[in-house]
């Protein structure tokens, strides 16, 4: 069963995606030093990026999330930065979803966006899975 040890708000959407996504920023060198060592290698189009799997509820394209996020705020004249976003953090045990099966990458997403979509169903919500 997954475990989800933190819930949390934070004002800025893009700065949290931008963090979660990870785009153009370096793997710690401990994960790439992993991923090398399990023979695993992120998928093409997420090279790149921190997280390894990407998906996302109600229309919400993960890889471009920000500006999909600003759009909304704009069209709707949401001004006020406070709680623009909730960080939900699920983790798995090694025999729930063993990481080294590049599979199972996928499969914690699929269960993030499935938990994103029970607590926030009218809601956009983006996931992003890490391995570190």
């Amino acid at each position: 069963m997954a475990t989800i040890p933190t819930i949390t708000t934070g004002a800025s959407a893009s700065s949290s995606i931008s963090y979660a996504l990870g785009k153009n920023r370096k793997l710690d060198e401990k994960t790439e030093f992993w991923l090398q060592e399990n023979g695993l290698q992120r998928p093409s189009e997420l090279e790149d990026c921190r997280a390894v799997a990407v998906g996302g509820t109600n229309g919400v394209d993960p890889m471009i999330a920000s500006q999909q996020f600003a759009m909304i705020q704009h069209l709707h004249h949401q001004t006020k930065k406070k709680n623009q976003v909730a960080r939900a953090i699920q983790s798995f045990a090694l025999d729930e979803l063993d990481p080294t099966i590049q599979e199972n990458w996928q499969k914690a997403n699929d269960l993030g966006v499935a938990f994103a979509e029970k607590m926030y169903p009218d809601y956009q919500c983006a996931v992003y899975t890490h391995v570190d």
